[in-house]
This record gives C-alpha cells, structure tokens and sequence, in this order.
C-alpha cells in the first residue's frame, strides 16, 4: 500500500510538474499574469488579516500600476526602480488627493503633468513605462470615491505598499533565473522564425493568386520577426550594463543565440529564382512538395529549439525533419539539380538552416555596443516629435474628460480619462483597433459581469472572480485587447461589490464613460495633426531603396567586417518593415486618405522580393567568388535603383552608362548559374521597381 502512494504521488508531482511547463515556464505571459495575480492575492489577505479588507483593494491597484510600468531584467536596477516607482506614485498621488477639492487647480494639475510625464519618454525610452504609471496612479486615486480614512497620506502609501509586494516578486525571479527575460525573448524570436518557414512553405506548390496572399501573410509575420530580433539586441544591451564579471559567460549563450537567430532570419527570408519559374523547371510534384515539407518541418524545428532554450534543455534535431532532408535530397539528385541552379541553392539554404539549429555551425557573438539616447530639449518639444503631438493629444483627451466630469458632476468621471489614456496611441491605426476593441469588451465585460454578480453573490465567491480576472486581464492584455478589456470590466464590478455592493449599479456610467473617452482619444487623434501615412511613403521608399544598395554592397564586399554586415542587414529590414507598416496602416485609415495605396502595396511587395533576392546572395556570400561580369551586374543595378530614386522624386531620368556586352548575354540566359542566377533576380525586380515608379504621382 505505501508503493501504491508512493507510485501516485509521483504521478501527481510528474503531472503537475509538466502543466507548470507547458502553461508557465513555456509561456512567459501567463507566468507574468500568475505573480501579478499572487501578488494581489498576497496583498489582500494581508490586510484581511490585519482587519482592514478595504485597503487590500487599494494594495492590489498599487500592484496593477505597478505592473504595467516597471520592466526589469537585473537586481540592482529592480531595486531602485522600486524606489523610484514608490517615490512617483507617492508624490502625484498625494498631489491628486490635496487638489481634488480644488476642481481648477486640480484640472491644471492633471493636463500638464500629464502631457510632461507622456512627452518625457523622449528623453530616454526607460521614462515612457514611468511616465505612463504616474499618470495611471492620479487616475486611480480619482477613482476612489472617497479619500481612505486616515489623512491625504494613507491612500499613497497603500499604493507604495502594492509597488513593494510587486516589486519583491520581481527581485526574487530576477535574482534567482537573472537570465529569464532574455530566455523568453530569445525563445519567441524562434518560435517567430518557425512561423514563418512554416508560412512560406505554402508556396511550394501554390498559384499565382495563392501566391500574393501568402506574400502578404509573410510580410506582416517579418515585421512581428523582426521587431523581435531588434527588442532582444536592446536587452542584450541592457544586460551588458547591469551584468556583474560572473554573468558575462552565460550572456554570450544569448549573444551567440541573437546573431544565430539573425542568420536563420536572412536564410528564411531568402528567395532563390520566383517560386512559380522553381516549379515549371520540374516536372515532379513530388520535388515542389517536398520542399514544402522540408520548409515546414524546419520551422516546427525552431519551434522545438524555442522551447529548448526556455526550458534549458538540449536540443534534438526531430526525426522528421532528418527524414524529410535525406528523401528531398535524393529527389533532387535524380532530378540532377544537386550542384548547380537555383533548385540546388534552395535545398542548401533550407538544410543549413535545420544544421544551423544543431549548433554545429554557429558560433559568433558579435553585438554592438549601446551608443546613449541623446535628444536634445528642442527636439523633444518639437511638433516634429511624434510622442510630443501624442503628449499634446493626451492632454487635451484629459482636458475635455475633466471638464465633461466637473460640468455634469459625474462621480465616476475619472473613467472618462482612465478610457482615454488607454485607448490614445500614437498613431491612427493603433488608436482606432483600441477604439473599438475597449467598448465591444466593456459592453461584454458588463453583461458578463452583472450575471457573474447575480450568480455569485457573496464576497467569497466575488473575491475568487476579482481573482480570476485579474489573472485572465494580464493574460490576454498583449494579445488580445477585447478578452482584456472584458476581464477588467468584471474586475471593477467586483470591487465596487467589495467595497459598497455598487457593482451592478455602477456599470451603466462605467458604459458612458467608456464611450466618452473613447470618442474623445479618437477625435484626438483624427483632428489634432492627423498623421496619414500616404504623407510617409515617399521618404520611406528612398530610404528603403538606399538600404537595398548598401545591403547589396556589403553582399559583394568580402573585406566587409561581419559586425558591420550585420549592421546593413539589419537597416535593411528595418526599412522593409517600415514601408510594411505604412501600406498595413493605410488600408483601415479613411477613404478619403487612402491615396497611393495600390502604389504602397505594389512597392512593398517589390521592396521585400528585392531584399530577399538580397538575401538569398548574402547567405551563400562566403562560398561565391566575383568576378567583373558580377560587378557589371552591381553597376546596373545601382544605376537601376537611382533611376528609381529619381522618378520618385520627380527629377528627370539618369544618364545610362555604357555597359559590358557580356552582361547583357548573361541577362539572355535561360538559365542563369552561379553569382548571375543571384544578380539577375535582383536586377529584374530593380527594373519592376524602376517601371513603378514612373507610374506613381505623389
């Protein structure tokens, strides 16, 4: 009988042990969502304990701003940051409680230090997350319908109080896996990358129509990609700062993962010949599936090295992926396509990438140094500055909110500015997704709540669903805003049934007040200098345009130092992504503002097949020798994308220098081989390029 126990604890232990892996340790969100929850829990039953449950209610508000403003990575700046957080939310806190009875000092209050702690995260990126919590704390203390018994000073305390019970869960987690942040980047970068691979694979076979559509799913998975990439070399950065002599060791892991994960990008984003040429030139389907397999194992591959890297377990190259490689191969030998065409380049690019993952031919650490945000005074209150127009608009969301409150005497007027400071971003397109996503989860979150309320009634059962749903809040806030705003509705329900048994009651001005301020913080940004993005297009498309040549440039530059390779590598998406946004954006903006949209979408579409063209030559860089018929190509397509330039100006066209005869014989080949299979694409495109542009008119 003792075995028996024995046996079934075992099994308990091994399968709780497994459900904290696979919903926490394997999912950084939900693990950041439970220490909040337990945070709050802690702080709750705390001062239940202490005979004052009302003031566990504040604690646990002072644990959500807290929450949402801090972010960091090592001990040392944990701890001032707990000190710097109390401090802010102590001093504009109590400020709020002295000037409250004072409605025309405090609406001066509230504008401009809310449009000074918004525009302040100009000045380093670090005071954005400050800024933001500080003025979410003025309105949680206006929220509170009465001042805590006890003096002006007890409510910021009790806010300071939640910082600390925070804050020390973060110390704890960061003292104790000092590494976890970067795990956690690291590993979405990969899981990123196999999304990715297993996207493209839905080319291999596909249409003409089905191609466009995969192109576009492509293009919005690489800004996700490589938006990650750039967010861990900024806490590679961060890291090599705070890092004391005896973590410099294992923060190399990380470095090498980042430049690893770098590669894998650029052999992923890589195209070899147009997908529909690569399956006329076989006549066996069976070839075109398999690289479609082959595609799609290798990205469930980085998925299972993502996971690898959070659970600090070693990586196996999967059984199908070595299965899937070794029968294409002998698919493309019978083909006789294995040592030369863009077919044998496609097969190399993909394997290295599964070779790639086993840590056999990868080893660089190459990161460059942070350089210090330097923005001067005059930059930051410049018009010119998008966080100062946000700051702007912010301010006057809260001016409007204010007066509204004050001239219609609304007690729970402090909604009006809470809505507007969550739904206020700093672009159109982001604002109006917020716009409608915080009132369909209100709506929801009220209609959910009320009937959560009824069923439930007593203060137990209302403590568990105050529980839960700040758990599922936290959860769902950075992936899906609707499920957010929903769970956060039914939190406040159950603490105004906690505090006074008003939950149901309050609800309806809860809706209005939500509709309020989400009509304000969208009239803000559609009236105050509305930024469409037809008026980004063409300073993006030069630049976009100057990165592909210096990209290229560097392709072709064997005496290029890696690190700076990496660093034009790195430009050139940055510019791809940003011409991405510009024509994701302008397709929910306005009709009336839509102008050049198929113009956005026809060049990023030509600007991303360039760069993978691009690419596909960077990633065989090391194994091609050039010769002058190479530098020829160079010469034309340098001169191909300056015309571009030029006819998107508006300036007349170039010159044409002469050009070798032995180029334009190499452009007749029906099948290019070796650098000019490479060079030719690129040329190709550069002059699809050069016939859009004549046809845009800015």
């Amino acid at each position: 009988m003792h075995n028996l126990y024995t046996i079934l604890v075992k099994k308990y232990i091994s399968q709780l042990q497994q459900f904290w892996i696979d919903h926490f340790l394997t999912r950084p969100g939900n693990l950041k969502a439970l220490r909040i929850t337990m945070s709050a829990v802690f702080g709750l039953f705390l001062f239940y304990l202490l005979g004052y449950p009302k003031w566990g209610l504040l604690v646990g508000l002072g644990i959500v701003a807290a929450a949402l403003t801090e972010n960091e990575i090592h001990v040392r700046p944990a701890i001032k940051s707990t000190l710097v957080i109390s401090f802010l939310f102590f001093i504009f806190s109590s400020l709020t409680n002295i000037l409250m009875p004072h409605p025309w000092a405090f609406g001066i209050f509230i504008v401009v230090a809310t449009f000074l702690l918004t525009v302040v995260g100009s000045y380093k990126s670090s005071y954005a997350s400050l800024g933001f919590g500080s003025v979410l704390i003025i309105i949680y203390t206006m929220i509170i319908e009465t001042p805590v018994d006890g003096g002006w000073y007890l409510t910021p305390l009790l806010f300071c109080v939640g910082v600390i019970i925070y804050m020390m869960s973060t110390i704890v987690l960061v003292y104790t896996n000092p590494f976890q942040a970067l795990k956690n980047e690291v590993s979405l970068g990969y899981n990123m990358l196999g999304k990715y691979m297993q996207t493209k694979a839905k080319f291999f076979p596909s249409t003409a129509e089905e191609q466009e559509e995969i192109r576009n799913e492509l293009a919005l998975i690489n800004i996700e990609l490589f938006s990650q990439t750039e967010k861990i070399k900024r806490l590679l950065q961060q890291y090599n700062t705070v890092i004391t002599p005896n973590e410099e060791k294992p923060l190399r892991k990380y470095i090498i993962e980042w430049n690893r994960l770098q590669n894998l990008h650029e052999r992923a984003v890589s195209s070899h010949e147009p997908y529909d040429l690569i399956s006329k030139k076989s006549k066996n389907t069976m070839l075109i599936k398999g690289f479609g397999k082959l595609l799609y194992e290798t990205g469930g591959a980085a998925q299972q090295y993502a996971a690898s890297v959070l659970q600090n377990t070693a990586y196996q190259t999967p059984t199908d992926l070595t299965w899937t490689r070794n029968a294409l191969e002998n698919l493309v030998k019978q083909e006789g396509y294995l040592e030369e065409g863009s077919i044998s380049y496609l097969f190399k690019n993909i394997s290295s990438i599964g070779e790639n993952l086993s840590g056999n031919l990868f080893d660089k650490q190459y990161l460059l140094k942070s350089s210090p945000e330097k923005v001067s005074m005059k930059e930051i209150f410049s018009v010119k500055n998008a966080r100062f127009r946000h700051a702007v608009r912010l301010s006057i969301c809260f001016l409007a909110g204010y007066a509204i409150m004050v001239m219609f005497d609304l007690t729970l007027g402090a909604w009006i500015l809470l809505t507007s400071l969550i739904v206020c971003q700093q672009t159109y397109n982001a604002t109006r997704q917020r716009f409608f996503r915080r009132i369909i989860g209100t709506l929801l979150g009220v209609l959910i709540g009320i009937i959560l309320a009824i069923l439930v009634p007593t203060p137990l059962g209302q403590l568990v669903i105050l529980i839960i749903s700040m758990y599922l809040f936290f959860k769902y806030l950075s992936s899906n805003y609707i499920l957010a705003a929903i769970f956060i509705t039914v939190y406040v329900l159950e603490v105004y049934n906690l505090q006074n048994g008003s939950g149901i009651a309050v609800m309806i001005p809860r809706i209005i007040d939500t509709l309020i301020g989400s009509i304000l913080a969208y009239l803000s940004i559609r009236i105050i200098w509305p930024e469409w993005q037809y008026k980004h297009l063409k300073p993006l498309l030069i630049k976009a345009i100057d990165r592909n040549k210096n990209y290229l440039e560097a392709v072709m530059n064997m005496a290029l130092p890696d690190e700076v390779y990496l660093h034009h590598q790195r430009s050139v998406h940055r510019a791809d992504n940003a011409l991405t946004e510009v024509w994701k954006s302008m397709r929910i903006e306005p009709k009336s503002k839509r102008k050049l949209l198929t113009s956005a979408r026809n060049f990023t579409y030509l600007n991303h097949s360039l760069l993978s063209y691009i690419s596909a030559f960077g990633v065989h860089r090391q194994n091609l020798d050039f010769k002058d018929v190479d530098f020829a190509y160079l010469r034309e397509i340098i001169f191909t994308l300056d015309e571009v330039k030029q006819y998107i100006l508006g300036n007349e066209e170039l010159d044409c220098p002469p050009l070798e005869d032995m180029l334009i014989d190499a452009q007749k080949a029906e099948d290019s081989k070796g650098n000019e299979l490479f060079l030719k694409n690129i040329l190709n495109v550069s002059n699809e390029m050069k016939d859009a542009a004549l046809e845009i008119k800015f």
